[in-house]
């Protein structure tokens, strides 16, 4: 687990949650050479921006919602990265352009995940990294 990451960006996190899924997910994504290209769909406010950042990963977020993605879109900036605004059953990307793909919290809010899924597997390299969470049934006790 990566809580040395989390911690650094986010010292005062009050959510215990949100702290064990970005050091799950790091933990994960840190396998990846320094340049791969990681895809976050639903990337709200753009929590996980700078810590691929700090793993050296070249990251694009979609989000739909106007008032996280402009926050999202800040952090991108200042990163070099890119923010879209498209659902993802209709990713405006290549085929097999990203070595990862990251949907944290996403899957719970669609009626229907699968055309999304279908999305997200034509965007990613064969081989890639699918790494999705949805809450716990028992939050704030078990994640």
């Amino acid at each position: 687990m990566r809580y040395d990451l989390v911690d650094r960006h986010y010292p005062l996190e009050p959510d215990p949650a949100f702290r064990r899924r970005a050091a799950w997910l790091l933990a994960r994504l840190q396998a990846l050479p320094p340049g791969a290209r990681v895809l976050d769909i639903g990337c709200g406010q753009g929590f996980y921006l700078p810590l691929y950042a700090e793993l050296g990963l070249v990251a694009t977020g979609v989000e739909l919602d106007p008032i996280p993605r402009a926050a999202a879109e800040r952090k991108a900036a200042a990163l070099g990265f890119d923010i879209l605004a498209a659902p993802a059953e209709a990713l405006p990307l290549p085929d097999a352009s990203f070595d990862a793909v990251v949907m944290s919290e996403v899957l719970e809010h669609l009626a229907d995940p699968a055309p999304a899924l279908a999305g997200v597997a034509r965007v990613l390299k064969p081989g890639g990294l699918f790494l999705a969470t949805v809450p716990n049934a028992d939050y704030p006790l078990a994640w």
